[in-house]
């Protein structure tokens, strides 16, 4: 994460060895939860913002040449600067540096949310 530099990536200031833990840009609500609190006063415009910051943040990764592999509701981020609602992708625990082959087609599936559909039969 330190090697992304987007506004729509959460920033990533050191990494604790000894505690095994990230120090990083401190957000206020999950999508997840702003939606929950927020659902009916969102208008279509803030809901497209919201959906489009996130894009960004894939279209920033994927040039960079990495797949994030777990966007969720959980995994991307809101800060609020006054009147202005800022997504953030974070959670890179999943990355997939395509040139490396560490993963395969029969490794488990992970991250937050797994469509059935997409199993392999």
């Amino acid at each position: 994460m330190q090697k992304m530099h987007s506004p729509y990536i959460v920033e990533v200031y050191r990494y604790n060895n000894d505690k095994n833990e990230y120090i990083m840009e401190c957000m206020d609500y999950t999508l997840y939860e702003y939606i929950l609190k927020n659902n009916d006063p969102l208008s279509t415009l803030q809901r497209k913002n919201i959906c489009f910051q996130v894009l960004k943040a894939v279209k920033y990764i994927h040039s960079k040449g990495y797949l994030h592999r777990d966007i969720s509701p959980y995994n991307a981020l809101l800060i609020r600067y006054e009147d202005v609602i800022v997504a953030k992708i974070s959670d890179f625990g999943l990355v997939k540096i395509p040139e490396l082959e560490l993963t395969s087609l029969n490794s488990d599936i992970k991250g937050s949310f797994n469509d059935s559909s997409l199993h392999n039969e």
